[in-house]
């Protein structure tokens, strides 16, 4: 389905009319003769632009949605009718990847019927292990973004980790003084973005990383908060804190993974700040892992029964 973008020409003081296609890659500026000939889509996008400027954002994207439309400022997709001809494929590329994303953002608090019970029951229902319930801020984001039910069930599972780890921290490494807040949050928001890339659920890929937490930042997030969506899986960038690396060991352990480079980084950390040698660090690290690998089949069969969709 093709998309409109309207443009403006500064020096003429005049907006052009572009198309979007998503078959062929193409960009081109639509000849309007007069109203009747304008497309149904830039006649509503002058209606978009009116309810971005009196009524607010919120309005604005579910607008978009309905319409299936660009607003020109709103996906950054203004420019002068100068140079729109000339846009290069990998602009176009980039702008129409970011107006899916945009654009599949599903309706604040609309889930479907089945959908809505699905996600009710992975966030609330009792499992054979006992399981924290997610801080309610993240819960109600979830409810609202209708995610995936299997997705509330992973983040529920990793947060529940996370606080068996600052726990164990707790009681063995007091001084270390952990931002136990800022670390479940991370734990329970860590694959938000799947929610917007539901096919990461199943299957490889990376986006839902930083989507996660530009959604996070949308939803007003503070970005020390709303981080760990992106770094969770960089736990070897050189400006990542304990808080990040505890993240990435609960979203790793939960299901009996081990990785060493990981864990080793987590060793250091509790070696410098308790002036213990690190081979004495590990042992009691690798215990606590141990203890919680042995229940990973069963979180394994929490997740998998909850579905991806519907």
């Amino acid at each position: 389905m093709p998309r409109w973008i309207r443009l403006h020409n500064p020096e003429e003081d005049t907006w052009f009319y572009y198309e979007l296609d998503d078959q062929d890659w193409a960009v081109r500026q639509i000849e309007l003769q007069g109203p009747d000939q304008r497309p149904t889509t830039a006649a509503a996008l002058d209606e978009v632009l009116q309810l971005r400027d009196h009524h607010g954002p919120a309005e604005l994207k579910t607008y978009e949605r309905r319409f299936g439309v660009l607003a020109e400022d709103s996906l950054q997709g203004r420019q002068d009718a100068d140079h729109a001809t000339q846009i290069t494929r990998h602009e176009f590329e980039a702008l129409w990847t970011r107006a899916r994303q945009h654009l599949a953002q599903p309706e604040p608090n609309q889930p479907s019927a089945t959908g809505s019970a699905a996600l009710a029951r992975a966030l609330h229902d009792p499992t054979d292990l006992p399981l924290r319930p997610l801080p309610d801020q993240v819960a109600d984001l979830l409810v609202s973004l209708n995610s995936p039910a299997r997705l509330a069930a992973h983040l529920r599972l990793v947060h529940d980790v996370a606080c068996q780890i600052l726990d164990w921290i707790q009681q063995q490494h007091p001084q270390l003084g952990v931002d136990r807040h800022a670390v479940l949050f991370g734990a329970a928001t860590h694959d938000i973005g799947k929610s917007l890339h539901p096919g990461e659920l199943s299957g490889p890929g990376s986006t839902h990383e930083t989507a996660g937490r530009d959604l996070l930042l949308r939803h007003g997030i503070d970005d020390a908060l709303a981080r760990f969506a992106a770094t969770h899986a960089s736990w070897t960038d050189t400006n990542i804190t304990l808080e990040d690396l505890l993240v990435s060991l609960a979203d790793k352990i939960w299901k009996n993974k081990r990785v060493s480079d990981l864990e080793d980084l987590v060793v250091t950390h509790l070696a410098q700040a308790t002036g213990r040698p690190p081979w004495q660090e590990y042992a009691a690290l690798d215990e606590l892992l141990t203890h919680i690998g042995d229940t990973a089949d069963q979180r394994l069969a929490i997740q998998a029964a909850h579905p991806i969709h519907g």
